[in-house]
């Protein structure tokens, strides 16, 4: 059985982008944290944030057996700035960029 972890960034109307696929985990938790990195200097504050938080973890990994790691699954969910330019000048508001790892197992 082959393991490939997929790390990906998506926006809030779903489009994907950023995405790479990698044969390390540690590789694909270090490309993880960049794109969270990339992202903290446009982060919403706590007190005007949708979702509560600026930055959100989640982790629905998956355990085979107990002390065992199984399927990885985590996202981490960030709160953005980001302007717009219009007839009325320039528009702020926020929008919502998820960056998921998602470990995908292939039979042979």
């Amino acid at each position: 059985m082959l393991r490939i972890i997929k790390v990906e960034e998506v926006d809030m109307y779903g489009f994907e982008g950023n995405t790479k696929y990698f044969k390390s985990l540690n590789r694909a938790k270090k490309y993880f944290k960049e794109l969270i990195k990339s992202h903290k200097d446009d982060l919403a504050k706590e007190d005007l944030s949708y979702l509560g938080k600026p930055l959100v973890y989640s982790d629905n990994s998956t355990k085979i057996v107990k002390n065992k790691p199984g399927i990885r699954n985590k996202s981490a969910s960030m709160e953005c700035w980001y302007s717009s330019e219009t007839d009325c000048g320039t528009e702020w508001d926020t929008h919502v960029i998820t960056v998921n790892l998602e470990e995908i197992l292939i039979e042979n």
